[in-house]
């Protein structure tokens, strides 16, 4: 039985999507230790208030750059890996890009109006409004950096997706760095560099790509499959995107930056597992979207518990040490919150189980 889980597991990790998902993971790694660095200094030579502040300001980034696409980043990700190879792929390319950066736009411009009601209305916080509207410029431009990232899933090249990934992180690290190092006030430098670090991602995109020149148009029937299925894909995207980041603007809403700051720094401890998720997924989409065959994609369902079960097992059981670990990252100020890193494991837990199988679906 273990001769034949040990061979399963081979086969998977030599497969195209094996090597493609351990490339992404060992740039998900990286990406997550220079995160780490960098956030760990954060926490620590920020105020309690100023990094509740930052979180909110991390938290509206995250939570427009999901959503201001309207699905279409995903879409784009699904038919561009299915025409790759095709006379229509270069068509298929400027629908969705077009389509992308329109409605990024529209809807940041829109968020961007309302700017300061949204401030002093929800989050209660009339100093917000500066760095709201920070965080909505972040969401565009991170947007169209994600843009670039889909570009290479697409195509699976994730050799080029590894380098852009790890080059902008190391970048923004070393610029936070360079800030902490000056011994001034960080809130405002620092958010700052996660507006224009995103934007100058997207610059060196435009730089690596390469265009083709078209050799096939899009018909009616196309546009109809296009839309259908990205209707069908903006309602659980943006819902499951709006409720997965809405967390730290219903906390703002009641309780303090100190308590924002508390599920913050706890949320940075279970990074690692999402950035695993996020290499799934990354590798996975664009493999399943080239593939024609049911047996296939049952096939690739099944060959993923060996991936599932193991780190499942390590995340029950880190249950019992990141307490600890909570305390080591961000200091005996955040003691309080020991008891939700437990909460927080379980929910990512969840998450990873049910990745795979969203995908598939």
């Amino acid at each position: 039985m273990f001769k034949n889980a040990y061979l399963e597991i081979k086969s998977a990790l030599l497969s195209k999507t094996g090597k493609n998902t351990a490339l992404a993971l060992v740039s998900q790694i990286a990406i997550a230790t220079l995160s780490y660095i960098l956030n760990i200094l954060l926490i620590r030579k920020m105020s309690i208030s100023d990094y509740g502040i930052f979180s909110l300001f991390s938290s509206v980034l995250m939570l427009l750059s999901g959503v201001i696409h309207l699905g279409w980043m995903e879409s784009y990700v699904r038919f561009g890996s299915e025409y790759s190879q095709k006379p229509e792929a270069m068509a298929v390319e400027k629908f969705f890009f077009k389509r992308i950066i329109i409605t990024s736009i529209t809807l940041s411009l829109l968020v961007l109006i309302f700017s300061t009601p949204i401030s002093e209305k929800i989050y209660h916080r009339k100093d917000f409004t500066f760095y709201f509207f920070l965080g909505v410029l972040g969401a565009l431009f991170l947007t169209l950096y994600n843009l670039g990232l889909s570009y290479f899933r697409a195509h699976q090249k994730f050799k080029h997706y590894t380098i852009l990934d790890t080059t902008t992180t190391t970048f923004r690290v070393l610029l936070g760095l360079s800030i902490i190092s000056l011994g001034i006030p960080l809130l405002t430098p620092i958010s700052i560099i996660y507006l224009i670090v995103p934007f100058l991602g997207f610059i060196a995109f435009c730089i690596m790509k390469k265009t083709s020149p078209d050799t096939a148009k899009l018909t009616d029937s196309h546009h109809e499959k296009f839309n259908t299925y990205n209707s069908w894909l903006v309602v659980s995207w943006v819902a499951v995107h709006f409720i997965g980041n809405i967390d730290s603007q219903f906390l703002a809403y009641y309780h303090n930056n100190e308590v924002v700051a508390a599920f913050s720094a706890v949320s940075k401890l279970t990074l690692p597992i999402h950035f695993i998720i996020r290499a799934i997924y990354t590798t996975l989409l664009p493999r399943l979207s080239q593939t024609q065959k049911l047996d296939d994609i049952k096939l690739y369902l099944s060959k993923m518990k060996y991936f599932l079960i193991p780190i499942s097992i390590l995340l029950i059981a880190s249950c019992w040490f990141l307490p600890s670990l909570l305390i080591w990252f961000a200091g005996n100020a955040y003691k309080s919150a020991t008891f939700l890193i437990q909460i927080q494991i379980i929910t990512v837990l969840i998450d990873f189980l049910c990745t795979p199988l969203s995908i598939v679906l």
